[in-house]
């Protein structure tokens, strides 16, 4: 009689795949590294979300003088409701934002704040790019003692931006 299932066909069906004990290890492998890192991955999305806010309000504000300086004309940029930022136009010196006057607007993530020393309701770029005090702009989010953004302005219209601990 020939024996079909010789040892070594034997051994070789014993080797192929993992034994459920090996899969069991690998998943609660996988889970600690998951939950180690998920804080570190939420972190992470507040820090590009404030880099983001930051990033988008510096932009604003040169747009705005660079308008200002090419139609020769106040430009406007202030905090139209608690998260929109608009930029206008102020042809007429009434300082109002109206939809025709409107040149480009952003929202602000929820989570972001921006405190503006001193505290003014908008910035006035006159016609050739200058402000008449200079202005510091802190942007931070929910997490008190991270790292934020500061966005100086000086009366020359020149912008810098920094990174500074939020209170």
């Amino acid at each position: 009689m020939i024996n079909i299932l010789s040892q070594s066909n034997l051994t070789a069906a014993r080797v192929r795949g993992f034994t459920l004990i090996e899969m069991l290890i690998v998943l609660v492998l996988i889970s600690t590294v998951m939950v180690l890192a998920a804080p570190s991955f939420t972190s992470s999305v507040k820090d590009n979300r404030l880099r983001t806010a930051s990033s988008d309000l510096y932009s604003i504000i040169r747009f705005a003088r660079a308008e200002a300086i090419r139609e020769g004309v106040t430009v406007h940029v202030g905090a139209v409701s608690a998260n929109r930022v608009a930029v206008w136009k102020d042809e007429n010196s009434d300082n109002a934002l109206t939809t025709e006057a409107a040149l480009r607007e952003f929202l602000m993530p929820s989570d972001v704040t921006v405190t503006a020393t001193p505290n003014v309701a908008y910035l006035a770029f006159d016609g050739q790019g200058f402000l008449t005090a200079q202005q510091v702009f802190l942007v931070c989010d929910d997490r008190s003692g991270e790292t934020g953004r500061q966005i100086t302005l000086l009366v020359s219209g020149l912008a810098a931006m920094e990174e500074k601990t939020c209170p």
